[in-house]
């Protein structure tokens, strides 16, 4: 049987639910996964595609730190305001009941971060031992598509490193340095 999310029993375990499928730890402690669901569909902004024949059934349930558990992990699929601004997870609510983050998730996502002062500020590791940035970069700009390579990559002071974005795959997309987009 395939359970609902919110009603799956005590030892439950699918591919993605333990601590070595993580793609990194924020410095919240929550636990970093990748940008797709348990349905292989981007979790905040799904499509009709393999199993999923209604997107209103495939988006996940998120609280206000963007959020979820999955067994007894704690998870983001894309940054969370809380790990910029802590306080704003001392009142949780579903995402959905919440105006802001319900009509705009990433906006809402830069809530928690300031421009002029968490500039290259690390949020966490990666499970390779490369460094996550978060979304404003050294000129307090939000990453472009352009700036990073397939991985959600690129290179800040001579190391590699996985930068938060506003578009998926949000943190890292596969192991990096990946190759970089070219246009001719």
């Amino acid at each position: 049987m395939d359970w609902p999310r919110d009603q799956r029993p005590d030892g439950y375990t699918t591919t993605g639910l333990n601590t070595t499928d993580s793609l990194g730890v924020a410095i919240s402690g929550g636990f970093f996964f990748n940008a797709l669901s348990l349905n292989e569909v981007d979790p905040f902004y799904p499509a009709v595609y393999g199993t999923v024949t209604n997107i209103t059934s495939a988006v996940e349930k998120i609280d206000t730190c963007l959020m979820h558990p999955a067994g007894p992990w704690l998870h983001y699929h894309m940054l969370s305001p809380c790990i910029g601004t802590p306080s704003m997870g001392d009142t949780l609510t579903l995402c959905d009941a919440n105006a802001a983050c319900k009509k705009d998730m990433v906006s809402y996502v830069l809530t928690g971060f300031d421009s002029a002062t968490d500039r290259n500020k690390v949020l966490g590791i990666a499970r390779d031992g490369h460094i996550i940035y978060g979304p404003y970069d050294s000129n307090g700009k939000t990453w472009d598509d352009c700036d990073v390579d397939v991985c959600n990559g690129l290179t800040v002071d001579g190391s590699y490193a996985y930068v938060t974005t506003g578009f998926h795959p949000y943190i890292v997309g596969c192991w990096g340095p990946g190759n970089n987009a070219t246009v001719s």
